[in-house]
């Protein structure tokens, strides 16, 4: 035994335990270094694959984005799996039919466009719906202008009904605003001044168009009933026209009295009596019946001849002498 008290069994497990912690510090400098390597290695290869798939989410952001921008509701839902009831689905094709029918006014051939064909053929070549449209100018994100012209007409029934709606009505309807309203109005306006300027202020009546005419250039557009009577001289030229009562709708009364006041006062020898109907349908009722043969007996009691009674309801009037009532 030496005599430092080692025995060889020590000193055989100390070589053994240095060789294991040798071993063992080089396995940490491995697990160390390896790393480092591994990372130099692998980096490229991650950054790469990191730079193509950052790359195709972007293409698919923008493919879906661009989708998104020109798809219904419905259409998105569908691209996100939802599950949406079938009448949003109905709805949503209805839209998109809808959208997809816009015909911008650009799209028109040049020939074609409301303006353009005004100034080549002319007012009178024009249609209503085309005069309209140059009025109105604009459309909306929906419809073009030729298209909102015709919702307009065809909602209050044609220029006559246009002429009677009020400002709250025309700017009920979708792409007419307060400005839109106002110059519809003006320009019926216009048209209507027009014809009152340029009728004969004192002109023969020989038919019942010719008194239609007459009353209808006068008559307002609104929803109230009106009475006026044309005085009439012996060759029925028209002497004055006066507006005799104006009442509620459907609640007009003709006051016999005041009607032929006014024909006695200027020595009239004959009247046309003319009422309107709001309500659009110029047939006579029972009332009206009553009415035209009351005024028949008092113009015969005062010698005052009743040439006819007229009831309009613009552009349609009825002659009650044509009915045989007088």
């Amino acid at each position: 035994m030496p005599a430092t008290g080692i025995t060889p069994t020590m000193t055989v497990a100390r070589t053994c335990t240095k060789g294991s912690r040798e071993r063992w510090r080089m396995s940490r400098k491995v697990q160390i270094i390896n790393p480092a390597i591994n990372a130099a290695v692998t980096a490229p290869r991650t950054l790469i694959a990191a730079m193509i798939r950052l790359l195709m989410d972007s293409v698919m952001t923008y493919v879906f984005v661009s989708a998104c921008a020109h798809a219904t509701v419905f259409e998105i839902g569908k691209l996100w799996g939802l599950y949406l009831p079938p009448a949003v689905e109905e709805n949503a094709a209805l839209a998109s039919a809808a959208a997809e029918y816009r015909l911008r006014m650009c799209d028109i051939p040049e020939g074609e466009r409301p303006r353009e064909r005004f100034a080549q053929v002319g007012p009178s070549a024009m249609s209503q719906r085309e005069l309209l449209a140059i009025i109105l100018r604009s459309g909306t994100k929906t419809m073009n202008a030729l298209q909102l012209a015709e919702r307009l007409l065809q909602q209050f029934n044609g220029l006559h009904g246009l002429a009677r709606a009020s400002l709250a009505d025309l700017q009920a309807v979708e792409g007419v605003g307060l400005v839109k309203a106002i110059e519809i109005q003006a320009a019926l306006e216009l048209g209507r001044r027009m014809m009152l300027a340029e009728r004969d202020p004192k002109p023969q009546i020989r038919s019942p168009e010719d008194a239609a005419q007459v009353f209808m250039a006068f008559m307002s557009n609104d929803e109230q009933e009106e009475v006026h009577v044309l005085l009439l001289d012996a060759r029925h030229r028209v002497i004055d026209r006066r507006m005799i009562y104006r009442g509620t709708l459907n609640a007009a009364n003709m006051r016999l009295a005041e009607i032929f006041r006014e024909a006695v006062r200027a020595n009239c020898a004959a009247i046309i009596v003319g009422h309107n109907h709001p309500s659009g349908d110029p047939t006579p009722s029972p009332e009206d019946i009553a009415a035209t043969r009351a005024l028949a007996q008092a113009g015969q009691l005062l010698g005052i001849e009743v040439v006819d009674h007229l009831i309009i309801a613009q552009p349609h009037f009825v002659s009650l002498r044509e009915r045989g009532v007088l």
